[in-house]
């Protein structure tokens, strides 16, 4: 910090992705670290692109967010990719307005004053499905996600709807794989609900989210990570193919429209 000339309070807020080293900063930090000028021009680019991603929209919630939760939000803003795992829930990019207010709802760690904003947060992480630089994104759901239901059975027909429409309108980018009732066991049966954030640098690792009713973990730690990643891929293989999870997706979508 000292020989940035950089306050312990600034740096810790750089930790916390609560504001970003400045740019005159940036030749002391790779003479510190004896960086080379391919790694300084990616670590110039990576602070470019982070200054012109929106204006980091999730610092202006910080006071809604936990330090880790806006951290990730950083995070995955800056992704290429993410694989994601719900045994009991449609993830959150993918939610209806309607379907993400009935679950923030029910949480008990949300105030009646801030439900409308959390469900803004929510909608606003969903931009990075679309636009210039889409994000991958790689979803295994729990056959228990399509038939657990949140509000209704109408709201979940049109949860499922939804779903189905962008795995069709989104189809370079969004891969949604069901993973059957019938599928045979595995690691990732244990899970509840996990990320895995890949970046363009090689020079950023693998960033890993566990998410639990009352915690929340985030983790670069390779053994952890190589873990995740041996659990995702195993229920990959478990899972429906695109087609046929789709199709079971529109199934029950039907099913629950016809009900009385």
């Amino acid at each position: 910090m000292e020989a940035l000339g950089i306050s312990r309070t600034r740096w810790s807020q750089i930790e916390n992705d609560h504001t970003m080293i400045g740019a005159g900063a940036i030749p002391q930090l790779a003479s510190l670290f004896r960086l080379d000028q391919a790694e300084i021009d990616e670590l110039v680019a990576l602070r470019n692109a982070a200054s012109t991603r929106r204006n980091a929209w999730w610092l202006k919630v910080s006071d809604l967010l936990s330090p880790e939760l806006a951290r990730y939000y950083g995070l995955e803003h800056g992704a290429v990719r993410l694989r994601h795992y719900s045994a009991t829930l449609i993830v959150g990019h993918l939610q209806t307005e309607e379907y993400a207010r009935t679950v923030i709802s029910n949480h008990p760690d949300v105030s009646r004053a801030d439900r409308d904003r959390y469900v803004e947060v929510r909608m606003e992480r969903q931009n990075r499905l679309r636009g210039d630089d889409p994000l991958n994104l790689h979803v295994l759901l729990s056959e228990a996600v399509l038939n657990y239901e949140y509000g209704s059975p109408t709201m979940l027909c049109r949860q499922l709807r939804h779903l189905a429409d962008l795995i069709r309108e989104l189809a370079a980018t969004l891969e949604v794989r069901v993973i059957p009732f019938s599928a045979p066991a595995s690691a990732i049966v244990g899970a509840s609900i996990y990320g895995l954030l890949d970046f363009a640098s090689p020079h950023l690792p693998c960033t890993l989210l566990e998410e639990s009713a009352r915690s929340l973990r985030i983790t670069e730690d390779d053994e952890a990570v190589k873990f995740m990643e041996l659990v995702h891929d195993e229920g990959t293989e478990k899972a429906l193919s695109r087609d046929d999870s789709l199709q079971l997706i529109i199934d029950k979508a039907d099913q629950l429209q016809r009900s009385p």
